[in-house]
């Protein structure tokens, strides 16, 4: 863990809502978590602009340093682009350009072969937010190429707890079992589950999701559970749960401090095509409805179709750009 004076969270915190933050505000606890709580940050990874002693813009670049995990390779050509801002009064000074150019060439020397905006392990955001309309042009004209949208989607829940219901039968009919594995002070209440958990991940989505599952698990952050899917021993599905004002959380207390959120999630490859998906999400739904969640987020996704079966929303839109450096 990197330290930083608690002060520059709260000076780039003010610097990028000044900036942006009728689109997309952030808060300090934010930017303390995607910095000093990161293994992957460096304190050359911050880039920052003064004029008379104060911030007048940043940039914060990752790459991934813990890179050797099953599945990691794609990642480690990679460098991104987390937040950049500038201070509204001092711009068109040539601030973020100037900033980017910094982040490029930093990224660069540390072995990056592209640089993309957002996205990065411990993300932020994993894009550009759509309502940033003259971030994108800024972008573009640096020679970022723009690909898909993604979405935050948000379910508001009511009393209705049909969804739980729903799950249960299709588990019955598959014969599996629901549990939630989580850890305690930095052990698990269920070695064995927590051990079936790590091979199911390590053999059904090999990159990030078996790096940083497990890792969230062993910081012992106790709002941050998972709701695996047993059958027998074997756990065959699996669903992040984080619980108001968890540490995953963090990057929509701008817009709701008590907002919870599911993700990342998945069910093993020979079980997909049976509805377990759907009933997974619905599952974690009504957990989090019955721990007093109400707006509820799953990030980060293009599936608005599936996630829609189960009234979950399009709220946040980002889009996804990079860069051959």
């Amino acid at each position: 863990m990197t330290y930083l004076d608690p002060a520059i969270f709260q000076e780039l915190a003010k610097l990028w809502n000044l900036a942006a933050g009728l689109t997309h505000p952030l808060t300090p606890h934010l930017l303390q978590d995607t910095m000093s709580g990161d293994l992957d940050f460096h304190p050359d990874d911050l880039i920052i602009e003064r004029f008379a002693g104060e911030p007048c813009g940043f940039v914060l670049t990752k790459r991934p340093q813990q890179a050797t995990f099953p599945g990691c390779e794609p990642y480690q050509d990679k460098g991104y682009i987390c937040l950049l801002a500038s201070d509204p009064a001092r711009q068109r000074l040539g601030i973020g350009r100037q900033l980017l150019t910094k982040a490029e060439d930093h990224l660069r020397a540390t072995g990056a072969k592209y640089a993309i905006l957002g996205g990065s392990f411990h993300h932020v955001v994993p894009g550009i937010p759509s309502g940033l309309s003259r971030a994108q042009i800024f972008f573009r004209q640096a020679g970022y190429t723009f690909g898909k949208a993604v979405w935050d989607l948000a379910h508001y829940t009511t009393d209705d707890f049909t969804l739980g219901e729903f799950a249960m039968a299709i588990f019955r009919s598959s014969g599996i079992v629901p549990r939630i594995i989580r850890s305690k002070f930095g052990q698990s209440e269920d070695p064995a589950a927590t051990e079936a958990l790590s091979t199911f991940l390590y053999r059904e989505f090999p990159g990030r999701w078996c790096h940083e599952v497990p890792q969230a698990l062993s910081a012992a952050q106790l709002s941050t559970q998972v709701l695996g899917l047993l059958y027998g021993k074997e756990v065959v599905g699996f669903a992040q749960l984080h619980l108001p004002g968890s540490f995953a959380t963090r990057r929509w207390h701008g817009f709701n401090p008590f907002v919870a959120a599911i993700g990342p999630l998945g069910v093993a490859r020979a079980l997909r095509g049976r509805e377990l998906g759907l009933a997974l999400v619905a599952a974690a739904t009504g957990y989090l409805q019955q721990q007093g969640a109400w707006q509820i987020v799953i990030d980060w996704t293009d599936l608005l179709k599936f996630y829609g079966k189960l009234d979950y929303r399009p709220w946040l839109k980002y889009f996804l750009a990079q860069k051959t450096l």
